[in-house]
């Protein structure tokens, strides 16, 4: 297989980079103590406000006070802050070295996630504390777009965005119907266990691809 011909694409969360389980570990990660609700709490309205999040319809600083609302009270917003960046864990042992080998063989490297602004600059900004993310030529996002993965739309504006066609990409995602839906978009997409560490899922997929 000719390498500049293909573009490898990673999902960022649970891929890449290992996230915290749950707003509540997030809390005690970052020192924070899960208070008890001063009001009820709406989670179903955390949800709805964390998807417009990463579809970029609202700001972070609009998100932190209205989520942490959501959730009771038990935290400020301030404190949300705090707690969606220590939702990033820094990334899974052994991705680091794969990508780095990509790139070395001049493999074109993506991602396409769905993901929030505050994320986002927090990876662009420490790029000691994430590698693979810096050595990505093609970044892009739901919240940057304005529309999330399993909608075949946001397939095919990678596509148009980074100049290659579907039988092109290697995909690879944690959630089934975002592979699902690459599949049908003619993408060659991989399913990520959390069974299995991901460099040893991934390596093997670009291994029977050739890749590496």
């Amino acid at each position: 297989m000719q390498r500049h011909s293909w573009i490898v694409t990673f999902d960022l969360g649970n891929v890449v980079v290992r996230l915290s389980g749950s707003t509540r570990e997030s809390a005690k990660r970052a020192g924070i103590p899960w208070r008890p609700a001063t009001h009820a709490e709406r989670p179903e309205q955390a949800s709805h406000l964390l998807e417009r999040w990463q579809l970029g319809q609202i700001d972070d600083d609009r998100l932190f006070e209205a989520w942490a609302d959501a959730l009771g009270g038990r935290f400020s917003a301030a404190e949300a802050e705090i707690i969606s960046q220590a939702w990033l864990l820094g990334e899974f042992e052994g991705i680091h070295d794969i990508i780095q080998r990509l790139d070395q063989r001049h493999v074109r490297l993506g991602c396409l996630s769905n993901t929030c602004n505050h994320h986002w600059q927090w990876m662009l900004n420490h790029p000691d504390r994430f590698p693979s993310f810096a050595l990505l030529h093609e970044k892009h996002a739901s919240h940057l777009m304005g529309v999330m993965k399993p909608d075949p739309s946001i397939y095919a504006r990678f596509e148009q965005a980074v100049g290659h066609q579907a039988s092109n990409i290697v995909f690879f995602d944690d959630i089934l119907g975002n592979v699902a839906a690459a599949k049908a978009q003619g993408w060659h997409a991989f399913l990520i266990s959390p069974q299995c560490p991901p460099s040893e899922q991934i390596g093997s997929a670009l291994h029977q691809l050739e890749l590496l």
